[in-house]
């Protein structure tokens, strides 16, 4: 058997002698092709007897290593660079192996990548092939061996023991000169492909690499995420765009529960990593999931050692740190069993809140204290029923008198005080966290993020701002002040820890109680400033709240200003104030232009976060500026040059979808995608994601995508139907019906819509005169947001005046002569938009209505 070596080489001179020293008297025949004039270079291969070439550079590495197949003269050929040698224990063993495993086509070499950090990474490497006619390289970087075209496909894995090969070019010291060239040749590869309608897939796991060896995060993050949205490829270290995403995303502390939720889908793809799980152990705890965290590194460490096309990246050094941790994790859970903490809250009336607020607080509380001041519903004993211990309090319009008597009732050594409307979106988490804290020997507070949400209008976020709710108990730390009362060691203001990552649901400013709350508390916030002769700096920022709350936006903007020209500093650096007197500009109707100058104001005074620049983003593409707005979210979204700060999740949360939703409507499928899932994933009922993943797939597609991800079938196809209702979507409208069936659930307004969907326009006419008010809602608001041009579908199942108001609205037909439909019209508009968005104006300017909503 003849066997013979092939290098291409510019003028690594020295890394080729000690790479053909390791095959000396293994092989028959010796190639090098030269791709520079090197004169070291050509004496090293003149003094081991190789056969040298010239093949003048084209940035291809495809084209001369095909060169060095063509002179080979071998039954099989060792295919190696020049900064790659067989190790001294194994390389004798080259021709004995070539001839135990001659009948495969190729064989697989474990090779080990060197680094100067300590950290080696050995993957298998194709480095040995059969020679046979049609054999050749394709791709620029990163080629690949074709037989004809066709991958390779009889291959055998090699132990290490058997032959094993050392790789020194990614050292530190090389690897950004090799990431700029291999970055730039990967972005010619992309677009010859692209023009030649060719699969670019393969290329986005090494873009990522390259990227990140540029220290370009952003695009790293870009191309890993296309990558892994393409699910396990059978590659050689397929795993590395999740190793390396979640190097990027555990930069960011802020970040830690989208990193959770990559390492769960990389130990679904990979689940034989024994790293990965690791990964999720640690990606776990950080969100304080520590018994997941737990049951993750047991897995990681009794996992055997991976076998296959995949490195071997759980070292003996990284086992004993497992071990380690894995210890830490059973202590805090050991900490967290022994924790006594006392819920408390003070309470009048909240016979409609209080179940809730005890069912969750039960999860993590040793005792409910519950603090009465008046009630006169069946709040006291609903409390007393589910076991909390319920003590009296005669009111005396003193939030923090109040509060101060259930501190004095409750025995815990950590106190959590939520008011009644106030309830822990995970609940399961607090021991968890406040153990991790005990073992900080910590006896501060604890500085949670309150997102206040109307649950009348579906869970419709209102803010997100920074509250304490939990703290040790201490004997000196009690609440001060009247309303908006604050918690003080004694004088002293109380330490605080940043716990943001804790969120609490708070629906006490829902639209249908938010006014009679804002009333009472201007009311007790006027008794305050006429009993100290006036308006104080620290009034400011309440009054700004009360009247944003009542809807008197002029005032607010007048009182925000006041707050941050004289107010004191929050501890949120008064970022609330910020984005409070955003939303006034919006509300009040402000031009782009004003909205723009502000938000850019906000930027300059949060110069470290990137939440401001997110929501420009959002607004751009609110306004019409799509490619500005799309460039600003993907800085945001990918952690450019925008870093996020307190409302990251918030902003993010809209930021994700919205970007996607963007790119599907410009017909860039692969990226919008990229976006989309980790919504998908996080929030599967998010509309605008639903709508970018309608624009790239008909119904049965985009049912099979999103229907896994929803734990609640039944409610998931309400939404779905309702969503499909309000875009006039027939097509998956008729989806869903299936889906129904399938699943017995009764078709919403049956009666209506499967008339539409049969056609039965006299049908559907006879059960539009009978449905609900809501239905006739979501038809009418549907038609008026359909794109110019668009064909009314459904417009003949509404009263003839409704339907004269949207052909009106629309510039599709005359003035309506039935006034009380324009009025119909304008309820349902209020009811459904925002008074500052351009359509709810637009409809005001079209039917000639005051900003008071009377006719003129």
């Amino acid at each position: 058997m003849r066997i013979s070596a092939c290098y291409i080489v510019k003028d690594e001179a020295a890394e080729l002698r000690k790479s053909l020293e390791s095959i000396e008297g293994q092989v028959d025949e010796i190639i090098v092709v030269q791709t520079a004039v090197c004169s070291p270079v050509k004496a090293v291969g003149e003094e081991f007897g190789a056969r040298l070439l010239f093949f003048a550079w084209e940035n291809d590495f495809a084209k001369a290593r095909n060169a060095a197949l063509r002179e080979a003269t071998g039954d099989w050929l060792v295919l190696l660079d020049a900064d790659e040698y067989f190790t001294e224990d194994t390389s004798r063993n080259l021709r004995k192996i070539v001839e135990k495993y001659g009948e495969n086509e190729a064989l697989l070499v474990p090779l080990t990548n060197l680094g100067t950090d300590g950290m080696d990474v050995t993957a298998p490497a194709l480095r040995l092939v059969r020679n046979q006619q049609g054999l050749a390289y394709v791709g620029r970087i990163h080629e690949e061996l074709c037989i004809n075209g066709r991958p390779l496909q009889s291959l055998q894995l090699l132990g290490e023991q058997e032959l094993h090969i050392e790789h020194t070019g990614y050292r530190k010291e090389l690897s950004r000169e090799k990431a700029e060239r291999n970055y730039a040749l990967l972005q010619e590869e992309m677009k010859q492909r692209q023009a030649e309608g060719k699969e670019t897939g393969s290329l986005y796991m090494y873009l990522a690499e390259a990227a990140y060896g540029l220290d370009d995060t952003a695009e790293a993050e870009r191309y890993a995420r296309l990558d892994i949205a393409q699910g396990r490829r059978q590659v050689v270290y397929a795993s590395r765009s999740y190793h390396l995403l979640l190097e990027i995303l555990g930069q960011d502390p802020l970040r830690r529960e989208e990193r959770a939720a990559v390492a769960r889908r990389a130990v679904q793809d990979f689940p034989e990593l024994p790293e990965l799980w690791a990964e999720l152990s640690l990606s776990l705890g950080a969100v304080y999931d520590i018994r997941g965290a737990e049951e993750a590194m047991t897995r990681a460490l009794d996992l055997p050692e991976p076998q296959g096309l995949e490195p071997v990246l759980f070292t003996d050094e990284l086992r004993k740190t497992a071990q380690a941790q894995l210890k830490v994790w059973r202590e805090v859970l050991a900490e967290a069993e022994m924790l006594d903490i006392s819920a408390c809250v003070i309470v009048k009336n909240e016979e409609r809140e209080l179940p809730l607020w005890l069912e969750k607080s039960k999860v993590y509380a040793n005792e409910m204290i519950v603090v009465d001041t008046g009630s006169t519903d069946r709040t006291k004993e609903i409390a007393q029923e589910a076991g909390a211990k319920v003590f009296d309090f005669v009111w005396c319009d003193d939030f923090a008198a109040a509060k101060n008597r259930a501190i004095d009732c409750a025995q815990g050594d950590w106190l959590v005080f939520l008011d009644a409307d106030e309830t822990f979106d995970r609940p399961e988490l607090l021991r968890n966290f406040l153990a991790m804290r005990n073992r900080e020997n910590f006896s501060g507070a604890i500085s949670v993020l309150v997102r206040a949400v109307d649950e009348e209008a579906g869970e419709q976020p209102i803010l997100d701002y920074p509250a304490v709710r939990v703290w040790k108990n201490l004997p000196q730390r009690r609440y001060v002040g009247n309303i908006h009362e604050m918690l003080k060691d004694g004088e002293k203001e109380v330490r605080l820890y940043d716990g943001s990552f804790l969120t609490v649901r708070h629906t006490g400013y829902s639209s249908g109680r938010v006014r009679a709350k804002y009333e009472r508390n201007l009311k007790l916030l006027w008794q305050k400033i006429e009993k100290q002769g006036g308006e104080q700096p620290e009034d400011y920022r309440y009054l700004m709240d009360c009247c944003y709350g009542l809807g008197e936006f002029a005032l607010a903007e007048h009182y925000g200003k006041l707050a941050l020209e004289k107010g004191p500093m929050a501890i949120d650096g008064n970022r609330e104030v910020y984005w409070r007197l955003l939303d006034c500009l919006k509300e009040q109707g402000k031009d782009r232009e004003e909205k723009l100058s502000w938000l850019r104001h906000c930027e300059a005074a949060f110069q470290e976060d990137g939440d401001f620049k997110g929501e420009e983003g959002l607004l751009l593409t609110e306004e019409g500026w799509q490619d500005d707005g799309i460039k600003l979210l993907m800085d945001f979204a990918g952690g450019g040059p925008c870093q996020g700060g307190q409302l990251v999740k918030h902003v993010m949360k809209r930021a994700l979808p919205r970007l996607g939703l963007r790119l599907a409507e410009a017909g860039r499928r692969e990226e919008a995608l990229s976006w989309l899932e980790p919504v998908l994933s996080s929030n599967p009922y998010n509309p605008e994601m639903w709508q970018g993943l309608r624009l790239l797939m008909p119904p049965g597609a985009f049912m099979t995508k999103i229907m896994p991800n929803f734990k609640e079938r039944a409610q998931a196809l309400r939404e779905l139907w309702h969503w499909a209702g309000e875009k006039m979507d027939l097509e998956l409208l008729a989806a869903l019906q299936e889906e129904f069936s399938v699943a017995g659930i009764p078709v919403p307004q049956q009666e209506l819509w499967g008339r539409v969907l049969a056609g039965d326009k006299a049908g559907a006419l006879e059960a539009a005169g009978k449905m609900e008010n809501t239905a006739a809602e979501t038809l009418f608001i549907s038609l008026m947001q359909l794109p110019a041009g668009s064909k009314l579908e459904g417009i003949e199942f509404l009263p003839e005046g409704l339907a004269a108001v949207i052909k009106a609205y629309r510039g599709e037909g005359g003035m309506p002569h039935d006034k009380r439909a324009v009025v119909q019209g304008l309820l349902t508009c209020r009811k459904y938009w925002h008074s500052w968005q351009e359509e709810y104006r637009h409809y005001l300017q079209v039917f000639g209505i005051d900003e008071g909503g009377r006719l003129y």
